[in-house]
Formats: structure tokens, sequence, C-alpha cells
């Protein structure tokens, strides 16, 4: 699985393998890209949590 950070200075990518973990920023818009399968726990604290289109 790539986690894709939406950062002010360009566009980050974090190449994840089990037992794997990135503490993303608050503020950052994310995703995750996956080729075949993967399991995930994203935990996100806080309230205002939004999503947008990919």
């Amino acid at each position: 699985m790539v986690l894709v950070l939406d950062l002010p200075t360009g566009e980050e990518r974090h190449a994840l393998r089990a037992p794997q973990v990135v503490i993303v920023p608050a503020g950052v818009w994310h995703s995750a890209d996956v080729e075949d399968r993967a399991v995930a726990l994203f935990l996100t604290l806080g309230e205002g949590t939004q999503n947008r289109p990919r």
C-alpha cells in the first residue's frame, strides 16, 4: 500500500508494509493506493474531519 500525503510542498508518497506506521500531520489531506489487497487501520482524532473525492 502507498500512503499519499498532499502537502503544501507537493505530493509525498510512503510505501508501507506491515506493521509500519505513518503519522499524518493535522490538516493534511491523505489517501492510499492499493494495487492488490491490503488491511489498514486509520485513526482520526478530533472533530471536523472532512472528505474530498480523489
